[in-house]
Parts: C-alpha cells; structure tokens; sequence
C-alpha cells in the first residue's frame, strides 16, 4: 500500500508499505465497524525512534463501495493521547468528511475518464470505418475498373487491419489494467525474435526507403521469455522510429547481453511466483498441445500475476541452478524527436506528439502498452531525445538462459499437407462460414459445415469412425454452445473422438476464454478475425 504524508519528521512524503493479507482483513473489518483504531496498529509508524513519537495518534480507516481504501491519520507528537469520546468523535466526523470528498473525487474522475475514453474510440473507431465504406461503396461503383477496386481493396485491407490493432491495442491494455496479462516463460530463440522483427517491419522501411541495422552481442542465443511479448514491444519501438524518422533514414536495434549470474536463489527484479490466475492457467492446459506458438507463451505458468509477498517485496526467487542475463534492448533513429517536456507524456495511453503528418497515424496505445509489458519483465522503457536530433528508447530486463536442450513447443512445428483432410466446421454466422470453409478448402481440406453445436455433435456421432481429421468449433453458438460440443464429442468413448484434434475459432481472445477452451477438452484457441497463416500453424501442431 502507498500512504502520502505531509512534512513529518522521520516518514517520507511517499512510501510503500508490504501489507499481510491478514492486516488487509483486519483493516477491512475496522472499516466495515467504523472503528478508529491507535496507529501503534498500524506497521508503518515502527520504523524508527522519530515516528514512535506519534504512537499516540489514531486511525480512520476508509471505505470505498464496500472495501478498505485507506486510512486517514491524526497524528499528535506531543504525547497527549486522542483518547476522550468528545475527541474521537470530531476527528470520526472530520474523517468521514475526508473520505467521503475523496471518494467522490474518484467516482468523478472515472466517469470523466469513461466519458473520455468512449469519445475517443468513437474517433478512432469511426477513422477507419469511413475508409472501409467510403472504398467499398467506390469498388461497388459499376463503371470501375478492376485496377481501381484492387486499389479500393487495398485500402479496405490497410483500415481493417488498423481497426484491429486498434481493438487488439484496447483489449491488451483492459488485460494489463485488470491484471489479467500474463507472461509466458519458454524457451525461445533471440535471433528468431531478430528475424520476426526484420520480416514484419520490412514492408514499412521499404516503402520509405529506410533501413534497418540490428546490432546483436549476446554470449547466448537461447533464453526463457515471452517472445511474443518481447517481439511486440520491439515491433512497436521499431514502427515508432519508422513513422517519425525521414525517408531514407536508418533505424538502429541495439541487443547487448550485459551480465550472466547463476547459482541458488538468483534474484530477479519484478518477477514473483506464480499467483492463482498463472497456476490455473497451468492447470487447464496440462495434458494437452499447446493452444498455438502465441497461446502456449502466454499460457505458460511462472510469470504475469504475482503474489501478495513478491508483489510487496519487487523480488522473486528463481529456481536454483539457473543462470540469469541482464539483456539491455535499444531502437534509435535520427528522426524528429521529442521535446523534453512530451517524454513522459508519450507513454500513456492515447497520447501522441508530432502527428501532423498523416503517414504517422496510430492509436497511441502501443508505447503504453509496451511501456507495462515491460514493467512486467522487470524494467520499464526510457527515452533520451532531442528536437530534431532524434530518439532511443531503451530498457534492460533480466532473462533465464535456456538450456541447449530446451525447445519452444512451437519450435519443431512444419508444414503439414492437409490435401485430402477432412474437417468439420461449426459456425452460425455465415458470413464466417464462409471465410473459414474458403480458408480451409484453400489448405486442400474437404469441409463439412454445420451451425451450432448440437448439428456438430450429432455430425461427428455418425461412421465411419475417424471420418474427420479436424474439428473446428465456434464457441458462441445457439442450440448448442461450443464448449458443452467438445466436452459431449470427448465423452462419446470411441478412440476418434478421444483423439481428433478440436480448435476453437472464437471472438473472446482473453486468457480466461482460452482456459474454458482447453478445460472443456479442446486443443487449440485461434481468436478472431481469422489469421489463414496463423490457422495454418496451429492446425499443423495439433495435427502432427
């Protein structure tokens, strides 16, 4: 817990407090009753001879919507005690007050911000759809010509795929603000994340005539990590420097492996065990193929929530017998820059500076997010910039070195012939039907559909047995959700359905919906819109 002082003698402005679950609990109870209580209850005023002299003084515990916010202290250093009714009963007034102006300081802050945030979307949301109709509505036009509806539908691609990293950008940032984000912890290749980040920001430096110089020294190549995660913050440093740097510049990545220490309990800054969402995540993937490359990462228990104490601490403890580098990551361009005064104003959310130029249009959340992805690792990102003289940004986080032995789930996976498969699809939109049977009839599968989960069921019930090789379901269905599907196609006692691999194809992407998936005993989780290279990855894993 964070307590803010005014100028006492002995007690910081600011400071952090570990708090136990069970002084939580009590401080919980305290304000459930309207209890005041003496500080000398309180851990934070025994540190030292000089804050023992307000031992003396009493605590308001306050309460926001049900649970224990805070508390307001009033504090006496002159040894007399707050101890007659009168007393107590003014300052449980004056705290009551307090509380209750804070409490509506908070209420109208949030709404200012909900206001605030829907009012945004709308624009953003609303950029991009006017793009999508306006070049439909021009493809449609029957005196086109087919080089301008190609050209039409470019540009339809080009604002879809903004609108989903838009959404992709808000749902990444709703799962770090409740927690929910999770790190994965296998291991991975760091020249592979090197030649992601060239592929994906090739199409971006080419059209503007620059150049991309990776500056690798690292004694390993192999770590443990979440390589989607660090691949994505990379990806956004990188696009970053592209939008703001001039055509024919150079952008500069920078991976330095600065230190190695090993031996029993090596300390990691901003890591904790597992907590419950971790370990439950754990739980509903044991037994079964990874639900993707990405899914498997990020599913991998470990890292992301952690517990009361490592969260008080900042520490957690590594297992023994590992070896720990601190690998230091940096993208410079010699772009326009950033005033001094906008460097921290950059990472929060929907904040942009320089944005006069319409080529360096974006949402304004990947910084923010790749800032608390970060955090999340064990550092945050920095920024050194000059007006005109261009930027780095840069962290160092510390990652395990893998073994030479260990192999990302993902690692062996190839490229299957699915000519002559068979699957069966489930969907009730049929506009998504119809994407996914083109999608699979492209990869050579033969596709049987049906629209919920009930026709599915009975589909897979009629011989011959191991008719289908493939079974690819929707979760959110009428009749028949997707999931009570899997569970009755995995309880049928026959050896296919034990067997055959079963891949949700669903709108939910958070880490809960891919639990559900694998719990009820499905394979793989592939979120929507449906990515055809990404489908074809995950079903040549799970069909191996």
């Amino acid at each position: 817990m964070r307590y803010f002082f005014g100028p006492i003698p002995g007690i910081d402005e600011s400071a952090v407090f570990p708090f136990s679950r069970k002084a939580v609990d009590t401080l919980q109870r305290f304000g459930e009753q309207g209890l005041m209580h003496p500080v000398s209850e309180m851990p934070i005023f025994a540190m030292s001879a000089k804050t023992r002299a307000y031992a003396n003084g009493i605590a308001f515990p306050m309460m926001n919507v049900g649970k224990y916010s805070g508390s307001v202290f009033f504090l006496n250093n002159a040894g007399k005690a707050f101890d007659d009714d009168e007393t107590a009963s003014t300052l449980r007034e004056v705290g009551a007050i307090i509380q209750n102006r804070i409490n509506q300081e908070e209420l109208d802050q949030s709404a200012r911000a909900k206001s605030d945030f829907l009012a945004r979307m709308s624009h953003e949301i609303r950029t991009p759809m006017n793009g999508i109709i306006g070049m439909t509505e021009i493809a449609l036009k029957p005196e086109q010509s087919d080089e301008r509806r190609v050209d039409c539908l470019n540009k339809v691609h080009a604002s879809s795929l903004y609108l989903l990293d838009l959404l992709n950008g808000i749902l990444d940032m709703t799962k770090i603000e409740n927690n929910k984000m999770l790190l994965g912890d296998a291991p991975f290749s760091m020249s592979h994340v090197v030649e992601e980040l060239n592929a994906v920001s090739a199409g971006r430096l080419a059209a503007r005539n620059q150049k991309l110089v990776v500056d690798m020294r690292t004694q390993h190549d192999r770590f443990m990590g979440d390589a989607l995660r660090l691949s994505q913050v990379l990806i956004n440093l990188v696009g970053n420097a592209v939008k703001y740097s001039d055509d024919g510049g150079t952008i500069t990545v920078t991976i330095e492996e600065r230190s190695a220490v090993g031996g029993t309990g090596t300390l990691a800054p901003g890591r904790g065990a597992a907590g419950a969402d971790a370990q439950a995540a754990e739980g509903a993937a044991a037994g079964a193929p990874p639900a993707s490359c990405e899914a498997a990462e990020a599913l991998a228990p470990g890292r992301g929530a952690v517990d009361a104490d490592a969260q008080a601490t900042g520490v957690g403890v590594q297992a023994s017998n590992t070896r720990t580098a601190s690998v230091y990551f940096a993208v410079t361009d010699r772009g326009v820059g950033i005033a001094e005064e906008d460097i921290e104003r950059i990472f929060a959310k929907f904040e942009q500076v320089n944005t006069t130029d319409a080529r360096q249009q974006g949402t304004g959340l990947g910084l923010a997010i790749s800032n608390r992805i970060v955090l999340m690792m064990g550092d945050r990102i920095r920024a050194n910039s000059r007006l005109g003289h261009g930027s780095t940004f840069y962290f160092e986080i510390p990652l395990t070195i893998a073994d030479a032995a260990d192999k990302s789930p993902c690692a062996d996976a190839e490229q299957v012939d699915f000519t002559g498969k068979r699957a069966l699809v489930a969907e009730d939109n049929e506009l998504n039907m119809e994407i996914i049977a083109y999608v699979l009839d492209d990869m050579g599968f033969t596709v049987d559909k049906t629209t919920n989960g009930q026709e599915a069921a009975d589909a897979f019930e009629q011989p011959p047995v191991g008719r289908y090789d493939i079974v690819l379901m929707d979760v959110m269905m009428p009749v028949m959700d997707g999931l009570t599907a899997a569970h009755r196609i995995r309880s049928l006692g026959r050896a296919d359905a034990a067997d055959v691999p079963i891949v949700a194809t669903s709108a939910n992407a958070f880490v809960e919906d891919v639990k559900r998936s694998l719990a009820s005993g499905m394979n793989a989780h592939v979120s929507k819109p449906i990515d055809p290279e990404k489908l074809a990855k995950v079903l040549a894993q799970v069909m191996r």
